[in-house]
């Protein structure tokens, strides 16, 4: 898992699903700035991170693997 491609394919879906840093680091139990830096590429996520977005974006984990890819 490459962080920027996966950090640049969260950002994409947040903004589809309408959603601010706020909304998720809301949703999310974590600060605003974990969701930036994990947008930017500076933290890699957890697993359980990766899941728990999916349902907050409607997504698949592997909608978000397609996705990636394009980023690489």
């Amino acid at each position: 898992m490459d962080v920027n491609a996966t950090g640049k394919t969260l950002k994409y879906f947040r903004k589809k699903a309408n959603l601010t840093q706020k909304d998720v680091a809301k949703s999310m139990s974590k600060s605003q700035q974990w969701v930036s830096d994990t947008e930017n590429g500076v933290s890699a996520l957890l697993w359980g991170d990766i899941k728990r977005l999916c349902l907050l974006y409607g997504v698949s984990p592997s909608e978000i693997e397609s996705k990636e890819k394009e980023y690489l």
